[in-house]
């Protein structure tokens, strides 16, 4: 199968591995229909040596999918069901599950990963690849609702296995209060998810606080009502000015390094609860907080977000269009292409924010083909090979297997007119019956209704 895999330090390949096998009762075998590269990847893959990553393994945690096979104590899912991940898999069953302290869980493990191993086994599973195997599928996998399983909004719930995710929990830990103010620093993934996920508390203003434009306008559409770009605005002085001098009372800092941990001390009100959602502490050397914000009565609040906490509470958001996750998707590519994915995500200068990669699509997951755009704007059809009871008809009995890539299906489609029957015959409603079939089959929802 096609997978990613980790090469040496910032090398990541893309390379034919051997499919996973089910190795424990509690396993599943996902296949990928859409995953991710995260910015922690970035991390993981350019600190590798010091992290005690092996080359080889496979990267990425964050994946959605349909059930291939189970293992004979799994009972939460069942093959054909499509699922979201939680970037890191939990038993579901212990003191810290029960008490919704999932990254404590005495059997955690993150995907893509050297933490995979001590519970998950020695072969990394990585989400950035055709097939993967899921050790404690029960606590691991969410089956989604109906109404969100045709595949084409997997874009929308990808990002609540971890990106979205980490902006809630951040949100959440702000205390944001309605009519109050909130501040995000870092313009990312995980700061444009905070900054949807702050609007869903009320806030009357909403700060996010960056350094790339590009990326600081996607935050306007995602709710933001002003925007800083910090290497041309002093941020403190921005935001005291909007505050009347006093600062917010919530703040979100995505990045939780050196510089931006100062800036998120500097300007909160006191009183203010501050969440430190980002990583950037692990890697380079920050001050204890706790003298600076001891005679304001600032609170601190950090920790890995609890995924599986979440998912339940956002689902339903994302079933009733309250929020759109898919907003952080920049490109989207084949899954072949993740070295390139890579090069995108370390040159921010290109205005990616985050990666989607596909199965089967070079295009955003879910995008339809509308009449009258110019040609420049319509997007690759698939050429994913699967199969398809409509391939080669006219030879082979319906039902047979036969496989041709998307496109030239699609052509062939567009040529058959079959007969129908009664009232249909010699129209052409025969012909949309055998297109919708045909996308209902093959799940690829972007190709254009005949």
């Amino acid at each position: 199968m096609l997978a990613a895999y980790y090469n040496g330090r910032s090398d990541v390949r893309v390379g034919d591995l051997p499919e996973p096998k089910i190795l424990f009762p509690g396993d599943a075998i996902v296949r990928v229909t859409l995953a991710g590269i995260c910015g922690a990847d970035l991390e993981f893959t350019h600190n590798g040596p010091e992290l005690g990553l092996i080359p080889g393994m496979r990267t990425g945690h964050e994946f959605v999918g349909v059930v291939e096979a189970i293992g004979n104590e799994v009972n939460g899912v069942t093959v054909g069901d499509r699922v979201l991940a939680s970037a890191g898999f939990v038993d579901g069953q212990c003191f810290y599950c029960q008490i919704d302290q999932y990254p404590s869980c005495e059997h955690f493990g993150l995907f893509g990963s050297h933490l995979f191993i001590p519970h998950g086994g020695e072969d990394v599973q990585g989400g950035q690849s055709e097939l993967v195997r899921v050790p404690y599928a029960n606590g691991t996998l969410f089956k989604l609702p109906e109404s969100l399983s045709s595949g084409g909004d997997d874009a929308k719930v990808f990002p609540l296995g971890d990106n979205f995710s980490t902006g809630f929990h951040g949100a959440l830990n702000a205390n944001i209060g309605t009519g109050e103010t909130v501040v995000i620093f870092g313009d990312g993934a995980v700061g444009i998810s905070a900054v949807m996920a702050a609007t869903l508390f009320g806030p009357a203003q909403i700060i996010l606080v960056g350094r790339h434009d590009s990326r600081l306008e996607l935050g306007k559409k995602a709710g933001a009502t002003h925007v800083v770009n910090g290497k041309t605005t002093d941020p403190v002085f921005f935001i005291k000015d909007l505050t009347d001098g006093r600062g917010p009372s919530s703040l979100v800092d995505t990045i939780g390094g050196k510089s931006s941990l100062t800036q998120t001390i500097d300007v909160a009100r006191a009183g203010a609860a501050i969440s430190v959602t980002g990583f950037g502490h692990i890697f380079e050397p920050v001050d204890q907080p706790f003298s600076a914000g001891l005679f304001r009565n600032l609170r601190f609040h950090t920790g890995v977000v609890t995924v599986n906490a979440h998912v339940p509470r956002l689902l339903p958001l994302v079933e009733s269009g309250r929020i759109d996750p898919s907003l952080i998707f920049t490109n989207t590519l084949p899954l072949a292409e993740t070295e390139r994915g890579y090069a995108l995500m370390r040159d921010r200068s290109s205005g990616t924010v985050k990666v989607a990669l596909s199965n089967g699509c070079s295009h955003r997951p879910g995008h339809r083909r509308r009449r009258g755009d110019r040609r420049g704007d319509r997007p690759p059809l698939c050429r994913r090979r699967i199969p398809c009871r409509h391939a080669g008809a006219r030879r082979r009995p319906v039902g047979s297997t036969g496989t041709r890539d998307c496109r030239q299906r699609f052509l062939w489609l567009r040529r058959w007119r079959p007969r129908g029957t009664g009232d249909d015959a010699g129209s052409g409603a025969g012909a949309a019956r055998v297109a919708r079939y045909h996308r209902a089959q093959c799940r690829i929802s972007h190709i254009r209704p005949l």
